[in-house]
């Protein structure tokens, strides 16, 4: 196959690369600088905002345009990478009237999720409210709108994967290694439950998703949630474990919780904030159902089990 790949600099892109070059697949990548020489793999020098003078050349041919490209920390350049760039490709699609598929990596972050106030669980499928006041995960949202509207023509075929944290041993989310510093310094504890979610990907259960969609030609396509969500207590309980040091029970109540942030002065250096608070209480559960149904999707990695990847460099 012929795949043209964005974003091969990055944490999901890198990992990717070499597997579309182990599967003998000739990839073009956009790179804005030099990525070394490998077998198979021609460098198209440029961006998603470059002129079409690059960009044609970029999708050339194409059987896949996979999209890993995202800007996740400067707003100032979001819309212009995340809606932009792919408006961008789109129109010399439009252009040359050609077949291509498209996967592009959206964002479970999009959907409206339950903190706190439910027992039991809710399960968030592709068809959830869709509810963000995070600026990064709206330029997302307004991408795979773009796309599925394209997408009614017949000639574009688009899979959307709407991913969770993505971690792995390179993974740029300190998250998980936050949590594992504070289970080790003893100062972690349960926010009103033991078994809220966590929901996280390894990389290697995404990119292998994405292999399998190219070497399968599944004629399904559309939105796709792609998580491997687990409780809370089965990464503490494994970190301990691994690190040999006495489980974690203390269970302390949300609201009691919320309340200390706004009393302790700041200086103290507690690192309890809104987000992660709202982080180790979440009750809903990303439904990747769709996924394992229509695409095969198999995690192979949870997230209580391959911590050790993360423990052995921290």
């Amino acid at each position: 196959m012929k795949i043209s790949l964005t974003g091969s600099g990055g944490f999901v892109g890198q990992n990717l690369l070499q597997k579309l070059i182990s599967d003998g697949h000739h990839v073009k990548i956009l790179s804005s600088s030099d990525t070394g020489n490998h077998k198979n793999v021609t460098v198209i020098k440029g961006t998603l905002s470059s002129d079409h003078t690059i960009l044609e050349p970029f999708i050339e041919d194409a059987d896949f345009i996979i999209n890993c490209a995202g800007e996740i920390i400067d707003e100032n350049k979001m819309e212009a990478t995340n809606i932009h760039g792919v408006q961008n490709l789109l129109d010399i699609i439009n252009i040359r009237r050609k077949d291509i598929k498209w996967i592009q990596l959206g964002s479970a972050g999009i959907y409206k999720k339950n903190f706190y106030t439910k027992k039991d669980y809710e399960y968030v499928t592709e068809d959830s409210e869709i509810h963000t006041d995070n600026f990064y995960e709206k330029t997302k949202w307004h991408a795979d709108n773009i796309l599925l509207n394209a997408s009614r023509n017949k000639s574009l075929r688009v899979y959307i994967l709407r991913v969770t944290a993505i971690y792995g041993k390179d993974m740029p989310n300190d998250s998980l290694r936050r949590l594992i510093k504070h289970v080790k310094q003893r100062s972690f504890f349960y926010i009103g439950s033991k078994d809220n979610i966590l929901s996280y990907l390894h990389v290697d259960d995404l990119t292998d998703l994405i292999v399998s969609i190219i070497s399968s030609q599944s004629s399904y396509s559309g939105v796709y949630n792609i998580s491997n969500d687990s409780k809370i207590y089965q990464t503490v309980n494994e970190v301990t474990n691994l690190l040999k040091i006495k489980k974690i029970n203390l269970v302390v109540n949300h609201k009691f919780t919320k309340l200390i942030t706004k009393i302790l002065p700041k200086g103290l250096g507690i690192p309890l904030t809104d987000s992660v608070i709202r982080a180790l209480t979440c009750r809903s559960i990303i439904d990747s159902s769709k996924a394992t149904r229509e695409l095969g999707y198999k995690p192979k990695k949870p997230i209580y089990k391959y911590i050790y990847e993360l423990i052995k460099l921290s």
